[in-house]
């Protein structure tokens, strides 16, 4: 799945701007984009702007008003009336396939008396357009329930896999949307991989140390269940999920390693032990809590690229640069799409001297006027062939 364009009209700063994702000489959309431009010209808001409509289609979130971006306010959605926007979505055959294969595992795997009379196979449209008008959203303008469906292959797998466990290899073959925001820690709450059941916490809403424990849980368990083959039914003996995060976090810092679970004696008893998941960089070990403010901007992408085993998908990611040296934001952003080559990456560069480096490295660039409350507004976006 990838945006070919959007246009956005009476959403936040933007009373109406329209930017085609496509590259300008090849008239192909390509995989990733870097949008560059000063504080408070829309850049934040534009990868908002991408991720509701896509965060409602796919079921991650079930309304406007569960869209959590931190400095996105649901209150206000409505503040400059009631926004419109439109994107166009491409599909590959493969996702289309995949997605028509999984729902149709989910209905088959419902009780017959319990089974949907109106269920919908996804369709196979290779362009889609998703259009959100105020708070609700549609496909095209008959709204197409197939094409609807198109959409909702990790909801339909999601809801398969405590049934069928075997239905974890298929995430990787699904479209989805992904967002990390310019305030990503180790205390992030990791993306949901379902939405529209139960109680859900905002981002805001997970203290550090809570986020920062159950990301060291999550850890401790995969150390476990590679060392002691104790693996749950519903984990994919086929991958070592470790053993991949880490190969990916050494693309990225190559003089890191995972060490894995370290015991220490607790301050508050005798007879209790805390448990770490510790790194080494070549000269000591740590815990992930001690990870330097770089390490914590990048490690929580990676882990979830990972744990959700992320393709076909669009992720969107603000301040690509944050806490990173100039040469290692510059690696990562090169990494990024070598190792989730079927994904959309989108992402913000806010620091000048990154900016040259793109700019006469194998990017070009184009830059787009939006008509911003009467305000020219200018921003660019570098692109890669």
């Amino acid at each position: 799945m990838k945006i070919e364009s959007i246009t956005v009209q009476k959403f936040k700063r933007f009373d109406n701007l329209e930017v085609s994702f496509k590259n300008k000489t090849l008239q192909e959309v390509t995989n990733r984009f870097l949008i560059l431009g000063d504080n408070g010209t829309g850049k934040t808001t534009l990868l908002q702007a991408i991720a509701l409509p896509l965060a409602l289609a796919t079921k991650q979130r079930t309304t406007v008003y569960d869209f959590d971006w931190v400095g996105f306010l649901p209150g206000r959605f409505f503040a400059w009336g009631s926004p419109h926007i439109e994107l166009e979505i491409s599909f590959e055959d493969e996702e289309l396939e995949a997605t028509k294969s999984v729902a149709q595992r989910w209905y088959e795997a419902q009780p017959i008396e319990f089974r949907p009379q109106n269920f919908v196979e996804p369709g196979n449209n290779r362009l889609v357009k998703l259009i959100l008008n105020g708070e609700y959203w549609k496909v095209g303008e008959n709204n197409d329930q197939q094409e609807r469906a198109q959409f909702q292959g990790r909801y339909y797998a999601q809801k398969l896999l405590n049934r069928d466990p075997s239905i974890r290899s298929e995430f990787s073959k699904l479209p989805g949307i992904f967002w990390f925001d310019q305030f990503r820690n180790l205390g992030s709450k990791p993306t949901p991989e379902s939405g529209g059941d139960g109680f859900r916490e905002t981002a805001a809403e997970i203290s550090f140390e809570s986020g920062v424990g159950r990301l060291r849980q999550y850890l401790i368990q995969w150390k476990q269940w590679k060392q002691w083959k104790q693996k749950p039914q519903s984990y994919n003996y086929s991958v070592d999920y470790l053993s991949q995060l880490e190969m990916l976090y050494k693309k990225v810092f190559p003089d890191r390693s995972f060490i894995g679970i370290e015991y220490q004696p607790s301050h508050d008893s005798p007879t209790e032990q805390n448990t770490y998941f510790t790194l080494n960089d070549g000269h000591r070990t740590y815990d992930i809590v001690e990870m330097s403010a770089g390490e914590q901007s990048v490690f929580p992408m990676l882990y979830e690229i990972v744990r959700q085993q992320i393709a076909y998908s669009i992720v969107l990611v603000d301040e690509i640069d944050l806490n990173l040296h100039p040469p290692v934001a510059q690696l990562l952003v090169n990494q990024l799409p070598k190792i989730a080559p079927t994904c959309q990456f989108m992402q913000i560069i806010l620091r000048l001297e990154l900016r040259c480096l793109f700019l006469v490295n194998d990017f070009y660039h184009f830059r787009t006027v939006g008509e911003i409350q009467g305000v020219n507004t200018h921003f660019q976006m570098l692109s890669a062939s």
